[in-house]
């Protein structure tokens, strides 16, 4: 299952915006007593596992839910430099984890969402149907 929006319009925004973009997203995961936040933007008042894309190999943890908020870091690269960060971030996905991708991340890819929804489909995870009020988000897991 494919689930697209075919746009490619993309500008930087602003941290702030960013973050009141997936603000839906964080306030379930503070819940979560295990998650990490692989993000260009953090949040202060938030007790999420924080990190940036290249802290990433330093984890060994295992975490309930994952949650990919990457916009600046990705803006500049080329489009296989995308598709490595993303084949990066999904490859580190453990059994029994969760993982939201924001819109904020995959609509920077040429292929969008189809583009990752393709690299979780070859990668043998599975595509979770999003709660209607997370339309923006592609959740993914790795089930046994």
């Amino acid at each position: 299952m494919i689930l697209s929006d075919d746009t490619f319009d993309i500008e930087l925004k602003d941290d702030e915006t960013y973050l009141n973009e997936i603000k839906s997203i964080i306030k379930m995961a503070n819940d979560y007593a295990t998650c990490l936040f692989i993000t260009d933007q953090f949040i202060d008042d938030s007790h999420l596992l924080q990190v940036k894309l290249d802290q990433l190999d330093d984890l060994k943890s295992n975490y309930d839910l994952i949650i990919l908020n990457l916009n600046k870091s990705l803006f500049n690269l080329n489009e296989s430099d995308k598709v490595n960060a993303f084949l990066k971030v999904l490859s580190t996905l453990k059994t029994d984890e969760t993982i939201f991708i924001s819109k904020n991340s995959y609509q920077l890819l040429t292929s969008g969402r189809k583009g990752v929804e393709a690299l979780i489909k070859v990668l043998d995870y599975n595509i979770e149907v999003p709660p209607y009020y997370m339309y923006d988000f592609i959740i993914a897991s790795r089930k046994q």
